[in-house]
């Protein structure tokens, strides 16, 4: 009801972030606000609500936990502007003003017209969606009853569609996490088994080292004897091959060490 505030080049007033969502010319107003307010009366009895979100600027029907977006419009029919004499005058004379002195400032000649056809509709849903609107020998007023009946029918159409959906996503969650357990329980396995391989791998490397040092050794005593460099080393070597044994649990004093750090000059 403001005076101000018709910037709207279709001359529409629309304040939905504020209040309900309803878009139309100055002399529909206090039509618009009747309709809407004989809606919502008739509603609000079956279990309507109307919710308002100022972040996303729409209204919404809630029905039974289903947000319906609401609007209310007119429509607003455009054409081609011809110019007037008076303005097709002012546009010559801006037109002259490059040749005289004279400075003429340039005419604000509309691209547009835009003519009110005092028709109102009403959209509920985004989509789907449903409309109502008037006709050349019926208001909405009028279909009053009519209308209710269909936004109760499209109201419940949409619970039951979210219901469905829900369901939907249910069943895709609880198969997604069967998915997923399967996955993890094959990776597992395959995991284990690779380690299973490497372990008889190391086995069967630890026992070659053994049998190699038992050779050595019997073919050192064979040909002399075993001197003391090379009773070091057979066990040096023999340490290495139960490090390398994964039945035995030991660890290698260098081997197993921290990676050596090289120094940073600037740290002295």
């Amino acid at each position: 009801r403001r005076k101000s505030g018709w910037d709207h080049r279709a001359g529409l007033r629309s304040a939905e972030k504020e209040v309900l969502n309803i878009c139309v010319t100055e002399h529909m107003v206090e039509r618009a606000l009747q309709v809407a307010n004989l809606l919502i009366q008739s509603l609000t009895p079956l279990g309507f609500a109307v919710s308002l979100n100022n972040e996303k600027g729409a209204t919404y029907l809630v029905w039974h936990g289903v947000e319906l977006p609401f609007a209310m419009s007119e429509h607003v029919a455009r054409s081609n502007h011809v110019a007037t004499e008076s303005e097709q005058r002012a546009l010559k004379r801006y037109q002259d003003s490059w040749r005289t002195n004279y400075s003429a400032p340039y005419p604000n000649i509309p691209q547009y017209d835009w003519t009110p056809s005092g028709r109102l509709t009403i959209t509920i849903g985004g989509y789907p969606s449903r409309s109502w609107n008037d006709t050349t020998r019926t208001r909405l007023e009028q279909r009053l009853p009519e209308i209710i009946a269909g936004i109760v029918a499209f109201a419940e159409a949409a619970r039951l569609r979210a219901e469905e959906q829900r369901r939907r996503e249910q069943r895709h969650r609880e198969a997604t996490e069967r998915y997923e357990a399967a996955v993890r329980l094959r990776r597992d396995e395959r995991a284990e088994f690779q380690a299973l391989i490497r372990m008889a791998s190391q086995y069967r490397r630890a026992n070659t080292l053994r049998q190699f040092l038992l050779s050595f050794e019997q073919n050192a005593i064979a040909s002399g004897g075993l001197s003391e460099g090379d009773q070091e080393w057979i066990g040096w070597a023999r340490s290495k091959a139960d490090w390398v044994d994964p039945l035995i649990d030991v660890s290698d004093r260098i081997l197993d060490a921290p990676k050596p750090i090289r120094p940073n000059y600037w740290d002295f």
